[in-house]
């Protein structure tokens, strides 16, 4: 329940709908223990720690780290009739969406990209490769490769 509402509260302070409302509490939250109301969560506009004596706790927002605007997103060429060669982790890891199977290339050390094996009998089409480049595939498979 607590971490909850510190998520729900710390949420508030990111918020800034078109009216602004929130815009000006942009310093952090706090948590009043003796407040007797249900909303012992505050938005503070302040963001300088301040001992409390009434044992109050306190987070505040920082600022993003210099020179990054978050996850750079993973780019992805596709081509018809095409594979990449080896399986990423020297097996075969199925999925059944491209986006599953995107999804778990961004994360896997070794993965090249995906190709749909359009002839595999099972659901899980979509596998992860290790191969970089394109091959001609005999079977018609389609590959998307990293960008």
């Amino acid at each position: 329940w607590y971490q909850r509402r510190v998520r729900e509260a710390v949420v508030s302070t990111q918020s800034t709908g078109s009216s602004g409302i929130n815009a000006e509490y942009g310093g952090g939250v706090t948590w009043e223990r003796r407040h007797k109301g249900a909303d012992k969560f505050t938005l503070r506009k302040g963001n300088a720690f301040k001992k409390s004596p009434s044992g109050e706790k306190s987070w505040k927002k920082l600022p993003p780290p210099k020179g990054r605007r978050g996850p750079r997103k993973q780019r992805y060429r596709g081509k018809n009739g095409v594979y990449l060669a080896g399986y990423a982790g020297g097996k075969r890891h199925g999925f059944k969406s491209l986006k599953q199977a995107l999804d778990k290339c961004n994360v896997v050390k070794d993965c090249g990209g995906v190709t749909f094996e359009r002839k595999h009998k099972g659901a899980d089409k979509f596998t992860l490769r290790k191969g970089k480049s394109f091959k001609k595939s005999p079977s018609g498979e389609k590959s998307w490769v990293k960008a």
